[in-house]
C-alpha cells in the first residue's frame, strides 16, 4: 500500500487474513495529541475480532490515514493587521479612518531631525563627537580667513579643531548629528554659505538643513513595521509635519471620498 506520505507499507499489516474485508471493520484510534500545528502522522488502526462480509469496498488511503485539520485559533481570529505598509522601500503608506496617507519616508525623517537639531541648537546642547584620527581639512585664503573669523560658531555647533596650520585646519569632533563626515565637505559649504555674508542665524539655519539631510534615512531603505510607526508618531509631534526643511511634502493624503470618484463609484 503506498501512503500519502509516499512511504510503502507491507498489507499484511493492515488487512487480516479472511476472506472479505469491508470500511466497517475497521476503527480509528484517538491520536496522541500533536505537539505543533501540523501533524501528518498516520493513525493507528485496530480491527474488530469478527470481520463483517456485508461490506465489500476496498480500503483507501482516505481510510487509512486521518486528514489533518487546521483550526483557526483565537490569536489568529483577533490578530490585528499591519497598519503600515512600505512601498518600494521608499514610501509609507497608512490607512486612516478618512482614508490613506503616503509618506515620503526620507523627508518626513528629515523634518523629525530638522526640528529635533534646531532645538539643541538654542538651547546650546550639541555634543561634539571625537574623531578617532583627526582630519586635516585644506582650506582656501578666503575660506581660512572666513574660518577664523567664525571658528567660535563652528564650536558652538560641536566642531572641535587641533592646532592649524598655513592653509590647513585639523578637525577633532564633529557635531553627533552628522554620520558621515566623508571629507569635510559639510563644513566647508557652511564655511562658504558663512562666506556669502549670511547671517549666523542662517548659516546655523543651513548646517541644520544639511546635517538632517545627511542623518535621514534614505529612498530605498527597508524598514520594519515598528520603524515605521515610530517615524509615523514623530513625524506628526513635529511643527510642521507636512513640509521637509526644504519645502517639499512629506505627506500626500487620499480621503475615502476621492477614491470612491476614482474608482467611479460616485
Amino acid at each position: 500500500i503506498q501512503g500519502s506520505m509516499g512511504g510503502k507499507e507491507s498489507a499484511e499489516r493492515f488487512i487480516p487474513k479472511t476472506k472479505s474485508t469491508g470500511k466497517s471493520d475497521f476503527a480509528f484510534r484517538d491520536s496522541a495529541p500533536s505537539q505543533g500545528r501540523f501533524d501528518f502522522e498516520p493513525r493507528e488502526i485496530s480491527f474488530s475480532k469478527s470481520p463483517s462480509s456485508a461490506d465489500k469496498g476496498r480500503i483507501s488511503e482516505r481510510d487509512i490515514y486521518s486528514t489533518p485539520t487546521f483550526p483557526a485559533t483565537q490569536d489568529m481570529v483577533e490578530k490585528d493587521m499591519p497598519t503600515f505598509w512600505q512601498i518600494h522601500d521608499s514610501y509609507i503608506l497608512a490607512e486612516t479612518k478618512g482614508g490613506i496617507i503616503i509618506i515620503d519616508q526620507h523627508a518626513a525623517h528629515e523634518r523629525i531631525l530638522y526640528e529635533e537639531i534646531g532645538t539643541r541648537i538654542k538651547r546650546n546642547k550639541i555634543a561634539g563627537q571625537r574623531l578617532l584620527f583627526p582630519i586635516a581639512i585644506k582650506l582656501t585664503p578666503l575660506q581660512e580667513s572666513i574660518f577664523s573669523d567664525n571658528q567660535p560658531l563652528l564650536e558652538r555647533l560641536g566642531f572641535e579643531f587641533g592646532p592649524q596650520a598655513p592653509g590647513h585646519i585639523l578637525v577633532e569632533a564633529i557635531p553627533e548629528e552628522i554620520k558621515n563626515f566623508r571629507k569635510g565637505d559639510i563644513l566647508l559649504e557652511l564655511i562658504d554659505d558663512l562666506g556669502e555674508g549670511k547671517s549666523e542665524m542662517t548659516a546655523m539655519e543651513e548646517f541644520t538643513k544639511m546635517a538632517s539631510c545627511r542623518m535621514a534615512i534614505k529612498a530605498g531603505d527597508p524598514l520594519s513595521i515598528e520603524e515605521m510607526s515610530y517615524l509615523f508618531d514623530r513625524l506628526f509631534a513635529t511643527e510642521k509635519p507636512y513640509t521637509c526643511p526644504h519645502g517639499r511634502p512629506t505627506i500626500i493624503k487620499l480621503t475615502l471620498d476621492e477614491l470612491e470618484k476614482r474608482f467611479q463609484r460616485k
